[in-house]
Parts: C-alpha cells; structure tokens; sequence
C-alpha cells in the first residue's frame, strides 16, 4: 500500500503550490498525523503522481507544494465491468473491488429485476468517495470512470470482447473463452441480485453478440460473480 497518498482534483505541475481540503485534509491532519514540513504523495486520477511537501495548515486546507511529478500512461485497453444495478451496499463493495482488480470504467444499468433505477446526488458522490479511495490504497494512479447505462434493449452492438455470467449448462467456462479470443479489450456484464432475466439473456446472445460463459458450478451472487469474473479476467491479462 503506497504510503501518505492523498488526491487533490488538479492538475499536478512541478514547484506548483495547491491545497488539500475536505476528507482529504481529515485524513492527511487527523488519520495520518501529517506534520508541517513532512513529505507526501499526491494523485489527481488522471495519471500524475507528485511527490509533495507540507508548507502549512490552515483552518480548512493544507497548503503543499509539489516538488516532482511522475506520470503514467493511460492503460491501453478497456476494462469494463457492466453491472445491473444491486443493493447499495453490494454496489459500494463492487467498485471498491473492481476498483483494485483494475477497471476502466463501471456501467451500471437497470434491468428487469433491478430494484434501483438510479443512483442519488449524495449516492454517487460516495461512490467516488470509493473509486478515490481505492486508487489511494492500491496504487493505481487513474480513476476509473462510472457511467449509467439505458435498458440492454436500447443497447448496439460493441467492438469488444463482451462476456456475461450465463447460467446455462452449454455455457463455456470463462477462462477457456478469453484463451480462445485472446483479447486485450474486454467487457464482463454481472445482472442484479436476481440475475438477467430470458429476455435479457436474449438480447444479450442474439442482438448484442454477447457469450454466455460460467465461473463455476454454483449459482454466485451478484458481487461475487463481478469480482470472481474479474478476477480470472486480469490474471489473464497479465499472462
């Protein structure tokens, strides 16, 4: 775990002076005890990494001053988790995990057995309390992007290699299709708790050109079928 990482939402340039606020400064002034004059890292999710002294504290802001600056390419190939809205709480643990196993971007989408339709101003905002957190903890240095997403019916057709948890018996195992396509641009789709419904599956196989494939014997809940299915997708990747 990177140590004393703190994100701020700006551009990090070389002997530039900016302020951490808000949770931030919490975390920096009350969790971590950083002192005046001690060094630390600072991100912004958009491929910076700055190396940072503490000039001062004032009554609601830290002043730093950023002191070298690394960057890193954006990733070449999509990730994308496709998720049918759950609960919030199993929503909170996906992206914190999908966060970590290195996803580009969320869509989130209702679908027939959806519960929520949408997500709340204040719902969202700790979503990407989340996503800011994550990239904190594993040392990602982008933040992943959330989008909502129509009904799969009003969906077209992607250039990517889109995968979806299929039930079926004839389903093919998840490895055995990403060995086969080989790959670097992927989509993994998860329905809700109560999984995609006929007529989605449909859609998906026919229209969309999704393959059903399993990741185990067992019928999953809906976190774990996203972190299991991307989990074997980015072992897969590395190798």
């Amino acid at each position: 775990m990177p140590n004393d990482r703190f994100y701020v939402n700006e551009d990090l340039i070389d002997q530039s002076t900016l302020f951490i606020t808000d949770q931030e400064l919490h975390h920096l002034q009350y969790v971590m005890r950083i002192k005046e004059g001690e060094e630390i890292e600072v991100i912004n999710g958009k491929g910076k990494l700055g190396k940072a002294i503490v000039n001062r504290f004032h009554k609601q802001k830290a002043e730093i001053t950023i002191n070298n600056v690394l960057i890193e390419e954006k990733p070449q190939y999509p990730l994308i988790l496709a998720q049918g809205l759950p609960r919030l709480a199993r929503l909170e643990y996906i992206v914190e995990k999908a966060t970590e196993l290195g996803v580009t971007e969320i869509w989130l989408f209702p679908a027939v057995h959806t519960e929520k339709k949408d997500l709340s101003p204040s719902q969202m905002q700790r979503m990407q309390q989340i996503l800011i957190s994550s990239i904190k903890q594993c040392g990602r240095l982008y933040l992943p992007e959330i989008k909502f997403m129509p009904p799969l019916n009003k969906w077209e057709v992607l250039d990517l290699c889109c995968l979806f948890g299929d039930t079926q018996e004839e389903s093919l195992s998840i490895l055995s299709v990403l060995i086969e396509k080989k790959q670097k641009d992927i989509l993994w789709m998860v329905g809700p708790e109560r999984g995609l419904c006929p007529s989605e599956t449909a859609i998906l196989k026919s229209k969309l050109k999704f393959i059903g494939v399993t990741l185990n014997h067992n019928i999953l809940r809906t976190d774990t079928a996203a972190i299991a299915g991307l989990s074997v997708i980015s072992a897969q990747l590395l190798s």
